[in-house]
């Protein structure tokens, strides 16, 4: 496995031009996304004080011509007052890159009470996606129409076809946080392909055990992944309570990867797993 820190690329225009609109605090919390353009897979988490999404997952297959997803998402609220979250799944329907154009093809609501954590499953029946982008969407949004930017969600699932194909048929990929407390908070893990075997994969995770905590990567097909290959900080990247990195990788004919943050005692803080997001060569 080839990993080391790269220097940044160049944000996307058209994120960069929008988070110059939102306040200093929205754009700390936004992802400095690579150029537009290259298949990504990604799944992304926000805590800005209201809800906390503990889990955000999805099992895809295709089953009859359609694809069958198997939707995990947990909440909390973290007010004194009900709120509502609406979960959209929908294909995407052009666009490659960082954004692309997905429809809300099915929407439900989750209502949680004041510090009320809930947990819903939903299997939910998709049209294939176009060929040419290759990619479904998995979003908890505070309002019943899709944002135009994927940071202004709560938390942000996107799959490209190596979710429902070959060795990723049916496996679980997304984020999950074992702990749910406040040692790991939000996550976001980003895997933009540069070739059809190499990605510049993007990780930063906050919480109180951020940045010490043991992160490590595996390389996967199915459920069966290689050892898992420990990576720090970078200085650059991180401070307190935040991990940050960015690393070049090649995924050896592999179809996955899979990430992880434990804590000193062993305490599983951070799980996620992501497609390829293109058929490695």
């Amino acid at each position: 496995m080839r990993i080391h820190s790269l220097t940044p690329l160049a944000p996307l225009a058209l994120v960069a031009a929008a988070a110059a609109a939102l306040p200093v605090a929205a754009q700390a919390a936004t992802p400095n996304p690579p150029p537009n353009g290259r298949p990504h897979s990604r799944v992304v988490t926000y805590d800005r004080g209201e809800v906390r999404v503990l889990t955000l997952q999805a099992a895809t297959k295709r089953v009859n011509g359609r694809l069958s997803v198997a939707a995990t998402v947990r909440l909390r609220n973290l007010t004194d007052a009900p709120l509502t979250r609406y979960v959209r799944a929908g294909r995407c329907m052009s666009g490659s890159g960082v954004l692309p154009d997905c429809k809300a093809d099915a929407l439900f609501s989750v209502r949680l009470g004041a510090g009320e954590t809930q947990t819903v499953h939903r299997t939910i029946t998709l049209r294939q996606p176009p060929p040419g982008v290759d990619a479904i969407e998995l979003a908890v949004q505070r309002t019943r129409t899709r944002p135009v930017l994927f940071f202004r969600t709560d938390g942000e699932l996107l799959l490209k076809g190596n979710a429902w194909r070959g060795a990723g048929a049916g496996k679980t990929f997304g984020v999950a946080f074992p702990a749910q407390d406040d040692r790991a908070k939000r996550l976001s893990f980003d895997v933009p392909a540069t070739s059809p075997s190499n990605a510049y994969v993007d990780v930063v995770w906050t919480g109180t055990a951020a940045p010490g905590a043991a992160t490590t990567i595996a390389k996967c097909d199915g459920t069966a992944c290689a050892t898992p290959v420990p990576f720090g900080p970078a200085r650059s990247r991180s401070g307190g309570q935040k991990f940050g990195d960015r690393f070049d990788l090649d995924i050896d004919g592999h179809t996955a990867l899979s990430l992880a943050a434990a804590d000193t005692d062993g305490t599983p803080l951070v799980t996620a797993a992501l497609p390829w997001p293109t058929r490695p060569s």
